[in-house]
């Protein structure tokens, strides 16, 4: 259709140009990547005390935490990171809490919670944040110990991106455009894997 009859198409990673490349059978010259980049809100931000103060009465926040930020659709897998996180060693978990940060629809997170309840993973160790503005979330990125990308599928994948810019250490899927925006094998996982996340 329309695409096919484009001079160019622009992708946003190598991956999503190989599934264009593939999907609509065009020569290889037909689509060209333009990489995505975070915004520039996103830098090392550390929060201070009152920001602390405030993180811990609105959501019970303790330092050392792993965080999750995007979507909630089933690509983002994000019932497997908490099943995951859910066989992390009790004395593992006892410190570390699992973020969820951003918009979260109080369906999917009721759904949520209760995957959190059947792999035993106790009630105060999942934190849902609500909407964020970006200059609150860049505070997340700088201070978790941990940034998790779990996805199935992304087109580019900006969380990670974000939390790289932010100096946040990231793991992620090693599915679809991930790899290519983490850069670094040993920071990837296979997603559908509880033991490997």
């Amino acid at each position: 259709g329309l695409l096919k009859r484009c001079g160019l198409l622009l992708a946003i990673s190598e991956s999503s140009r190989r599934e264009a490349l593939d999907e609509l059978q065009i020569p290889e010259d037909d689509v060209a990547v333009v990489f995505g980049a975070a915004d520039p809100v996103f830098r090392p931000l550390r929060p201070d005390a009152a920001c602390w103060s405030r993180w811990q009465h609105d959501w019970r926040l303790q330092p050392d935490f792993v965080l999750y930020a995007g979507g909630y659709d089933a690509p983002k897998n994000v019932d497997a990171l908490i099943a995951a996180f859910a066989e992390i060693p009790a004395n593992l978990s006892q410190q570390h809490q699992l973020v969820l940060a951003g918009r979260c629809d109080e369906a999917i997170a009721t759904q949520l919670r209760m995957i959190a309840r059947r792999h035993r993973l106790a009630a105060d160790r999942l934190v849902f944040t609500g909407t964020l503005a970006d200059e609150e979330l860049a505070r997340l990125y700088s201070s978790c110990a941990l940034f998790v990308a779990p996805s199935l599928h992304e087109g580019l994948g900006l969380p990670p991106l974000e939390a790289m810019a932010c100096g946040a250490a990231v793991i992620g899927s090693n599915a679809s455009s991930l790899p290519e925006v983490i850069g670094c094998r040993d920071a990837l996982f296979d997603p559908r894997s509880r033991s490997s996340i």
